[in-house]
């Protein structure tokens, strides 16, 4: 008995003397498993036996060491120590457990001024509604900081989606893939769907591009939208305040093709018009033109009408048939305008009727707007050949003011003024004209009448919700009502601008002043500890 206690005696004493040695090679081992398991997977099988050395090194380190390990843990400066190791082992657990957490319960908050990574409601619905996969190769010179512009746009595209999927290609890398892609010049993104092809440069690189190249690839049939033309109507070639080319261009971001009609040229509607649009017409419409546009309605057509204040100019016996009436005046809003301009009805979200066009509306606004109204009777109504929705209402402090001086502030005139709150838009629905026969077809008729053209016009169309109002309108008329909802606004380009001195400061501050923060707070500590 006294020689094996002797023997574990001398053999601690042993361990004692060589455990930094065994600590070593338990480090050793323990490092040696880790790198074989993460860059070398053929090895595998060794790793078991690594970790079983590191084990047992370290319990040889252990027992050598066992007195040093108790006078460190329990002495004073031991127990000091021990509390703060127990701290840090604390505070990691609790940071491990919280993103734990956080990684099952994922969830990503945008908070940029302008909700840079924030996908618009309509591309999350056309996102959430993909039958068929969708690729997207980005073609990028090595470094290209544009690249990571469109990294970060399409991973929110394939986090919303599982079948979307991005890739990027360096054409110098890889010149044969370019080749197959035809790629003509760097800043260059390939969507693909099946056998369809997209593609969109550096211009598109937006959400609105990378939405409308998706509609595209997907097989979306591209119907076609005619702009009536020939009387003064707002030009959708016009890229000046009062045109129509943002209009345009959002109608071809929805996938439509846009076109031109003059009735003065070709005598009829042509027959493979989706939505026909008369916008804010300024001469009157010649008897030989109104013809063509009555029968189009008849046959079942659909079109969006936009009259400004007191400028029908031969529209109003068209609408009528329809149970639609222009006002004639300028509507007032004392309680529900754009600032400093009272004859700028604005339209809050309370302000509108819930129908499809309007569910997902920001508010609207409408300068020098007149009213729309329904001038179906209560026996017309129960008919239910025509159905009319107002979509926008004004304030019930409004009027319709009909004698308007330039200069003067309005003033309801009771007798002469008409009294609101008044419709600023209606939708119909018709399955015959008043007093017509029913739609060929078994068709419906539809119908979106704006008494304002301007709000659509470049100067105001990305304001607030008016590009949506017009463009849902349309998406109504086509009945793709799967695309009604909120778009994309245009990307803003926003710069800090600082002097030299500012900039220096925000330079040194980042690199120096945390550590010596952290320094000062360290010595501070230290000190009153001595």
């Amino acid at each position: 008995m006294e020689r094996l206690l002797s023997f574990l005696k001398g053999f601690g004493t042993m361990l004692g003397t060589f455990s930094i040695v065994t600590a070593l090679l338990a480090v050793l081992a323990f490092l040696a498993a880790a790198f074989i398991y993460v860059l070398l997977p053929e090895l595998r099988s060794s790793v078991w036996t690594l970790l079983a050395l590191g084990g047992l090194f370290l319990l040889l380190f252990l027992i050598g060491a066992f007195n040093q390990i108790k006078v460190a843990l329990l002495g004073r400066r031991g127990r000091y120590s021990t509390n703060t190791t127990v701290m840090i082992v604390a505070f990691a657990l609790i940071a491990v457990l919280v993103n734990f957490v956080g990684y099952r319960n994922h969830k990503r908050f945008d908070v940029t001024a302008a909700g840079q990574f924030t996908l618009s409601r309509q591309t999350l619905k056309i996102l959430e509604d993909l039958k068929q996969p969708v690729n997207a190769t980005g073609f990028f010179a090595l470094g290209d900081v544009v690249q990571d512009v469109a990294d970060d746009l399409l991973g929110e595209y394939a986090f919303h989606s599982n079948k979307f999927t991005y890739d990027f290609i360096d054409p110098d890398a890889q010149p044969a893939i370019a080749r197959q892609y035809e790629i003509k010049e760097y800043e260059t993104i390939i969507f693909e769907s099946g056998e369809r092809r997209q593609q969109v440069t550096v211009d598109g690189i937006t959400e609105q591009g990378f939405t409308a190249a998706i509609l595209k690839v997907t097989g979306t049939v591209q119907q076609k939208v005619y702009f009536l033309s020939g009387h003064g109507e707002r030009d959708i070639a016009n890229f000046a305040g009062d045109g129509y080319s943002y209009v345009k261009a959002g109608l071809e971001g929805d996938n439509y093709q846009v076109e031109v009609l003059n009735l003065a040229v070709t005598p009829e509607v042509p027959s493979d018009c989706t939505v026909l649009v008369i916008a804010g017409p300024q001469k009157p419409l010649l008897e030989q033109e109104m013809a063509p546009i009555a029968q189009y309605l008849e046959r079942g057509g659909t079109a969006i009408i936009l009259v400004d204040t007191t400028q029908a100019l031969g529209l109003d016996g068209i609408l009528a048939k329809w149970g639609v009436a222009l006002g004639k005046g300028s509507i007032v809003d004392e309680s529900s305008f754009v600032n400093p301009d009272i004859g700028t009805p604005l339209v809050p979200r309370t302000q509108y009727y819930y129908t499809t066009i309007t569910q997902y509306l920001d508010a609207t606004f409408f300068p020098e707007a007149t009213s729309v109204s329904s001038i179906l009777t209560e026996k017309q109504e129960e008919a239910g050949t025509i159905t009319i929705f107002p979509l926008a209402e004004t304030s019930q402090n409004s009027w319709l003011e009909t004698e308007l001086t330039p200069g003067q502030t309005p003033q309801f005139d009771d007798g002469k003024d008409v009294k609101g709150p008044l419709y600023l838009a209606v939708m119909a629905e018709a399955s015959a004209p008043l007093g017509g026969t029913p739609v060929e077809g078994g068709k419906s008729t539809r119908l979106v009448v704006f008494g304002d053209s301007d709000f659509a016009s470049d100067r105001y169309f990305y304001s607030l919700g008016n590009s949506d109002m017009f463009l849902n309108s349309v998406n109504w008329l086509a009945e793709t009502e799967e695309l009604i909802s909120i778009r994309p606004k245009p990307s803003q380009y926003r710069m800090l601008v600082v002097s030299q001195r500012v900039w220096r400061w925000i330079y040194l501050s980042s690199i120096g002043l945390l550590p010596l923060a952290v320094a000062v707070l360290g010595g501070i500590s230290w000190w009153r500890r001595r």
